[in-house]
């Protein structure tokens, strides 16, 4: 039992000293692009199947980017809602010439991607961004957002940008949840410092 005990803090502790490794040369290794202003043109594709709660503050929120809304875009694909999200896009759109709304009626339309990943598939496809960030239609994102993303591509070596995610919590599982989340995310971005990816989410990810 006792070595049982032991070896369990042994990997407590290495995993640890990755983490703390991996972040610390991640942070080194990219904090130079933070004042570079290459201004590229973006994309941010948002799914949404039956978000009438969500999309409109998903969408509103998006827009208060500070970065140039010349100098982006944002493409909301209704993925056979049935619900009021469609007619609720097209009201913002009137609002932001900047949205452009993708409205797939059934699962056929994506050809050979089946659920989010087809609707996704066809958001990228309809986009002209130089670099696609995507996000989830019950996220809110900070106003800073596309531009500390963008600045990323700054370096001609990264082609894809996994970032954090938080949870809003309102329960105790909720909390919990958002503590493993911090947790892997942070495991995550080590991975890359250590030049050892290890995985991503979804929903805050550009490419």
């Amino acid at each position: 039992m006792i070595w049982f005990i032991l070896f369990t803090i042994l990997v407590f502790i290495l995993r640890t000293l990755f983490m703390i490794i991996g972040n610390r040369k991640e942070h080194s290794k990219n904090k130079f692009l933070y004042n570079q202003k290459s201004l590229h043109f973006i994309s941010v594709v948002v799914p949404a199947r039956n978000e009438e709660i969500n999309i409109e503050n998903c969408i509103r929120n998006i827009m208060k980017s500070n970065y140039p809304k010349d100098k982006f875009e944002i493409i909301a694909i209704n993925d056979r809602s049935t619900d009021n999200t469609l007619s609720i896009l097209q009201n913002l759109a009137v609002e932001f010439p900047n949205l452009k709304i993708l409205n797939i009626k059934n699962d056929s339309e994506k050809n050979n991607l089946k659920g989010k990943p087809g609707a996704l598939h066809q958001g990228i496809l309809s986009s002209k961004g130089e670099i696609i960030m995507m996000t989830d239609a019950d996220c809110q994102v900070n106003p800073n957002w596309i531009s500390t993303i963008e600045q990323r591509f700054s370096n001609p070596e990264i082609g894809l940008v996994p970032s954090y995610t938080i949870i809003n919590d309102k329960n105790i599982f909720d909390k919990l949840q958002a503590l493993e989340w911090v947790y892997m995310h942070t495991m995550a971005r080590a991975g890359v410092g250590n030049n050892n990816p290890l995985g991503c989410y979804g929903n805050n990810l550009s490419i």
